[in-house]
């Protein structure tokens, strides 16, 4: 059976997540700190995971690509909190409730 997962990571980042089948929620949580290193989200599904991020706010971040991978940083900075491993930058928007939530 698909498990539905749901995995919370906050300070320090570098972590490689990975929720196998099912929709999973990847909530990244900065609570006023960016990680140091962004977490890498290896098997992120379009229309199936959600990513959730609480601290900061969508209008605080961007999503761009850097080689086959989406990337979410922050505005300021740059300071990258997530990467999605074979993910198209253009397909996401955090205005997709389906995609992300923010707290």
């Amino acid at each position: 059976f698909p498990s539905h997962d749901t995995f919370f990571v906050s300070s320090g980042g570098n972590n490689l997540l990975s929720g196998g089948a099912g929709s999973d929620i990847f909530n990244i949580i900065t609570a006023g700190t960016i990680p140091s290193a962004p977490n890498t989200i290896i098997d992120f599904q379009i229309g199936t995971d959600k990513i959730g991020i609480s601290g900061i706010a969508a209008n605080a971040l961007s999503i761009s690509q850097v080689g086959a991978n989406a990337v979410i940083s922050t505005l300021v900075g740059g300071q990258a909190i997530a990467t999605l491993t074979g993910i198209q930058a253009s397909s996401l928007s955090f205005a997709n409730t389906a995609q992300f939530t923010f707290a």
